[in-house]
C-alpha cells in the first residue's frame, strides 16, 4: 500500500475504530457485561465494516479491487 492508498483508506480505519469504542461503550452503560463479549462486537463490526461500505458504495478505491 502506498501512501495514496494509505491516505483514502485512512478515514474508514478511523470511522471503525471510533463505530466499535461508540457501540461497545454504549452497550456496556445499558448492560453490564464480560469483556469477551466486548471483543467478540469489536471482531463483528470490525469485519462488517468493510462489506457495509462496499455494498453502500461509499468504499475507498483500495477497497474496491
Amino acid at each position: 500500500m502506498d501512501r495514496t492508498e494509505a491516505k483514502q483508506v485512512a478515514p474508514h480505519y478511523v470511522a471503525v475504530m471510533v463505530l466499535v469504542f461508540v457501540v461497545v461503550a454504549g452497550i456496556d452503560l445499558l448492560v453490564d457485561f464480560p469483556f469477551w463479549i466486548g471483543v467478540v462486537l469489536a471482531l463483528g463490526i470490525g469485519a462488517l465494516y468493510r462489506p457495509l461500505v462496499l455494498a453502500l458504495g461509499v468504499a475507498p478505491e483500495p477497497w474496491r479491487g
